[in-house]
């Protein structure tokens, strides 16, 4: 599938990965709808490539998707592709911080990170399937094979959502509908403050995320992510160590909150 003249609404595409994937598919002359509930992130991508539509929506509210669904229907009949990317991450620490605060913060992640893109797919596939092609991509991580210790609920809404990808693929199998998981590697953004090890501006993710796409792949994992991938199959145990040196679970406490 070339991604060239295509509709493509990109969630949490007002900066970091979302707005790299966004500006890289606006140069190849896609229309690219982005939305995100930040208005000065999203005035801000605007005012970078003025070739962007932009739409404010919370996707953490069931409410606010299905307004975004049907503005999109109505709005921009041709579209046919959804980058789920939006997600809420939070560092936490299950031992010391209290239970309503933890709580509050699970909700949040599990419900922006993986009840949300499903239910934003289920609402659009519709209109997915009245279009001769089109694509779901479901934007999870390498936390979603082992968990950072200090990301627990981030980890888990990962994974559910890789799991939930990776259901909708098979029962779309024979439509129209492809459905790619795109795992990145830690790339430079505010996101990626908490991480000690190296990244990859999200201009370079986008690129190589649109290659493997366009390649056909269903599962593209980049940089880094490819090899977490292989050795948490090798040794389960020791990618977990990798993700969760001893003198990271030292340091306890709430380091961050981010979202894109």
């Amino acid at each position: 599938m070339k991604l060239r003249g295509r509709t493509v609404l990109v969630t949490g595409g007002g900066s970091g990965i979302g707005l790299g994937l966004a500006t890289e598919l606006a140069k190849s002359g896609n229309t690219v709808i982005i939305c995100g509930r930040n208005p000065k992130k999203l005035a801000d991508a605007k005012a970078s490539v003025p070739e962007l539509h932009a739409r404010t929506c919370d996707l953490s509210s069931p409410v606010e998707r299905e307004r975004l669904a049907a503005h999109l229907i109505r709005e921009f009949p041709a579209l046919d592709v959804v980058i789920n990317n939006a997600a809420v991450l939070n560092v936490m620490n299950l031992a010391a911080d209290g239970p309503e605060t933890l709580f509050r913060k699970i909700h949040e992640e599990l419900t922006t990170n993986a009840e949300a893109p499903m239910h934003l797919a289920l609402l659009l596939l519709d209109q997915l399937r009245s279009r001769p092609e089109a694509l779901i991509v479901n934007v999870t991580s390498g936390v979603a094979y082992a968990p950072r210790a200090d990301t627990p609920a981030y980890s888990a809404s990962k994974a559910a959502l890789r799991m939930m990808t990776q259901s909708l693929r098979f029962q779309l199998a024979h439509t129209n509908v492809r459905v790619v998981d795109l795992s990145p590697p830690p790339v430079l953004t505010e996101m990626s403050s908490t991480w000690q090890g190296s990244t990859i501006s999200a201009e370079n993710f986008a690129m190589r995320a649109i290659r493997g796409i366009e390649a056909g792949k269903e599962d593209i994992r980049v940089g880094m992510t490819g090899v977490f991938y292989w050795l948490v199959r090798l040794s389960p145990w020791l990618a977990f160590r990798v993700l969760n040196p001893r003198k990271q679970a030292a340091r306890g406490g709430e380091l961050a909150a981010h979202q894109r």
